[in-house]
């Protein structure tokens, strides 16, 4: 992959937020036009993560059957579900798709899901915590921002949107006339296998209010939003940036690192 590290490395912070202890998963919406390699790079760092339930194709009763009732999540044993590209789930008839997206809406953020309501004979209410991981070309994520937006989905995620600039779409094919490309490999992150503390002063939570603030007004053509829950994910991401690099609390390093990624966590398609 060229010129995607920062792309990467967002990946990898919402991979482990999920070991974060305390915290909720964080979830991530990858937005690029085709060909970006946005599949490409989730795969890449998901496919082989320990914590994860990867598929290509998911619904909700799919999804509870195949993580035993949702108790893989309860455990914590799985702490995302990962769907390279969510428009295989969006091509079903509507009436699957809408019970889909608000089973996500419940499972990413409130955490509590009523099994019964997906057909799946099972009654009760399971608790449980997971992140969502997925992308979507721009034109119809358009298409679906508005709807998602007033049901509260877009701030659930974090938006993670690229784009390529002149001399990295050369380089890129250089890189595929070469046949590079054949050498790229799928990547197991190292994160630990249990939930680990990570400290956040005050002060620190403080240098990333400006983020969250400046992410949750861009929403605001088809959502108010006043920031909390961006604050509360970009804290989460601060901290699995942290535990990423082997520290123990949040520290300067982690919120100049939280700044330049920031960069991509937007729906302003800047270039790399």
């Amino acid at each position: 992959m060229i010129g995607v590290e920062p792309i990467e490395k967002i990946v990898k912070c919402a991979l482990a937020s999920g070991r974060v202890k305390g915290e909720r998963p964080l979830s991530l919406i990858v937005i690029a036009p085709i060909e970006c390699g946005k599949t490409s790079i989730i795969r890449r760092y998901c496919l082989k993560a320990g914590n994860v339930f990867y598929t290509t194709d998911a619904t909700a009763f799919g999804v509870i059957r195949d993580t035993n009732q949702l108790k893989d999540f309860g455990s914590g044993k799985i702490t995302h579900i990962v769907i390279p590209d969510i428009l295989n789930c969006l091509s079903r008839k509507q009436d699957t798709v809408t019970t889909f997206i608000q089973f996500m809406n419940s499972l990413v953020e409130e955490g509590v899901v009523n099994i019964s309501t997906y057909a799946t004979h099972v009654e009760g209410t399971t608790e449980v915590r997971a992140g969502l991981i997925t992308a979507i070309p721009p034109g119809p994520f358009s298409d679906k921002r508005r709807r998602w937006g007033t049901i509260g989905f877009l701030s659930r995620a974090l938006p993670v949107s690229f784009d390529y600039q002149i001399s990295t779409q050369i380089d890129i094919l250089s890189y595929i006339q070469k046949q590079e490309h054949l050498n790229e490999k799928v990547e197991k992150l190292k994160i630990p296998n249990k939930p680990k503390d990570i400290t956040l002063s005050p002060d620190m939570a403080k240098l990333i209010e400006p983020y969250a603030l400046t992410l949750a007004s861009a929403q605001g053509r088809y959502q108010k939003l006043y920031g909390f829950r961006y604050q509360k994910q970009l804290q989460t991401f601060a901290k699995a940036i942290a535990l990423l690099e082997g520290k123990e609390e949040v520290d300067d390093w982690c919120i100049r690192e939280l700044g330049r990624l920031a960069n991509f966590i937007n729906l302003d398609y800047n270039k790399v």
